[in-house]
Order: C-alpha cells, then sequence, then structure tokens
C-alpha cells in the first residue's frame, strides 16, 4: 500500500509565460508537476495571451486532451475539435485600430483563427520576435489586408510609451464601449473585445465540463492572471509574479530557479489542500 494526495479540485489552469515557460522551453520538472496533477484526477488545461497556435504545441506536449483558452479568453476550443467560444473586435473598431497604430508608428500584431499578422511594423524586439515561432501562422502584411479579419485581439508595441499614452486614450475614448484596453507595462498595449479575458474563457471551459469556479486551481503570475485568482476556488502565483499578483494570490510557490518554480508551486499547493490517501 502507498498514499497519494486527494485534492478537493477537478480542473487546474495555466498561464503560459513565466509561469509553465521560461522562454519558449519548458522544463522536464514542470511537465512532471502537471502530470502529478493529472494523477490526482484534474484536468489541466492552459489559459493563456498567447495566439491558439503558439499554445497548441504547448499543449501538445503535456499531452492535454480538453479545452483551451488563448488569446487572453478570446478563443475557447477543443484542439483538433470544436471551438467553444469565440469573440472578436467589431470589424470597424479593428481596422481604425490597424491604421492608428500604422499613422502613430506603433508596432501592431492582429491575434485571430489563422495565426499572428503583424499589419505595422517598428519598434521591434526579440520577445516580439517570438511570434514568428507559430511558423506559416505568423505573416507581415499591409492594414487593409486584415479589415475584413475576424481578430481575437490587438497587441501595440512601442519604445516610446508617450506613444502607447496617446493610442490608449484614443481608443478609450472613441471606442471604450466595445473593447476593453488593457495595458500590460509601459511599452505593450492590447485592446480585446468588452467582458473578454481568462475568466470568460475558463467561465466558458467550466460550463462545457459542468465544473463550479469552486473546483479550479489557477498558477500564473501577472497582472493579467488576478481575475482568474479571484474567480478560482483556489490560486497559486509564481514566486517571481507581479507585486498585485503576489498579493492576491492564496499562496505564493517557494523561491526557486524560474524555469522550475511552477513545480514547486503545485508542490506548495498539494501539501496545502491535499488530504492522504490510502492506494492499493
Amino acid at each position: 500500500m502507498t498514499t497519494s494526495e486527494k485534492l478537493p479540485f477537478k480542473a487546474a489552469a495555466h498561464d503560459l509565460d513565466y509561469t509553465l515557460l521560461h522562454g519558449s522551453d519548458i522544463s522536464q520538472e514542470n511537465v512532471l508537476a502537471v502530470q502529478r496533477l493529472a494523477d490526482r484526477g484534474l484536468t489541466n488545461l492552459i489559459a493563456t495571451g498567447r495566439n491558439f497556435h503558439h499554445a497548441l504545441k504547448y499543449h501538445r506536449a503535456l499531452g492535454l486532451t480538453g479545452p483551451m483558452v488563448s488569446s487572453d479568453g478570446a478563443c475557447v476550443s477543443i484542439p483538433g475539435g470544436a471551438i467553444i467560444q469565440e469573440r472578436t473586435l467589431p470589424l470597424e473598431i479593428s481596422t481604425a485600430l490597424l491604421q492608428l497604430s500604422q499613422d502613430s508608428e506603433i508596432s501592431c500584431l492582429c491575434f485571430f483563427r489563422h495565426g499572428i499578422y503583424v499589419t505595422s511594423k517598428f519598434d521591434w524586439n526579440a520577445g516580439m520576435d517570438r511570434h514568428r515561432e507559430i511558423g506559416s501562422h505568423y505573416r507581415e502584411v499591409k492594414p487593409a489586408a486584415m479589415s475584413k479579419r475576424k481578430i481575437y485581439k490587438t497587441l501595440h508595441f512601442s519604445e516610446t510609451p508617450a506613444r502607447l499614452d496617446d493610442l490608449q486614450a484614443k481608443v478609450s475614448e472613441s471606442y471604450g464601449a466595445s473593447v476593453d484596453v488593457i495595458r500590460n507595462g509601459p511599452n505593450t498595449l492590447e485592446v480585446v473585445p468588452k467582458g473578454v479575458s481568462k475568466v470568460s474563457g475558463l467561465k466558458a471551459v467550466a460550463e462545457y465540463l459542468g465544473l463550479d469556479s469552486s473546483e479550479f486551481v489557477v498558477f500564473g503570475d501577472g497582472n493579467n492572471d488576478l481575475g482568474m485568482f479571484a474567480w478560482a476556488g483556489f490560486s497559486v502565483c509564481m514566486h517571481h509574479g507581479s507585486p498585485l499578483a503576489l498579493k492576491s494570490a492564496r499562496i505564493v510557490a517557494p523561491e526557486t530557479e524560474i524555469g522550475v518554480n511552477f513545480a514547486s508551486a503545485v508542490d506548495a499547493m498539494i501539501e496545502v489542500n491535499g488530504e492522504k490517501e490510502r492506494v492499493a
């Protein structure tokens, strides 16, 4: 006979960047931590701001088969299967956003069902260039090429924060009733359909799985995970998380090397919530 920890949760949602991932790789320790949750009967899923095609390789690498929340909740899908929920920006607004970015010399990326298309490219860095990892699903096109596309969200980047300040003010004033403008830092800004977030995506997953929010445990590190932390039954922040995330989560992972902090977070969550049971 051996003992195992039984958990009071049925699903676990994981942020990607700086939670499961450090750079573009998932450490073996983190892969095994996801498996420890699966061994205890939890459905693991990814909840990320990344595009579906960007997140898909991690979904596959982890051996997941259930729903995935991508593009900050605008797309909820079963990879290889049905789209559970899809929310897109109004066409007239997305078209205006692309042109505003072009005119303001701000880089703009469009996240949509078929990938990520860049409609203006000015300031650029290695972090932005990672979007090329999705291969043929990444393209650089003119703003007009996206005028009839249903876009999940736009991501705007500039090395000059004042340009994004101006864009944020214009978008909020003109389209604030239809979109949410999210400032992730001084150099990045995202525009999503009103009410779309990781939480709206997880609500769709919960309905699909027949679960309550109290049956979810979530793992994250950033300000865009705060909604998940408040919604779920239990929340865990990485030790290197943002000040607000550290303050908002139920527990914080012990300090470790950043690439394996998720594994430590899982073990800490199990220690707090696990009930020992005998297993034959």
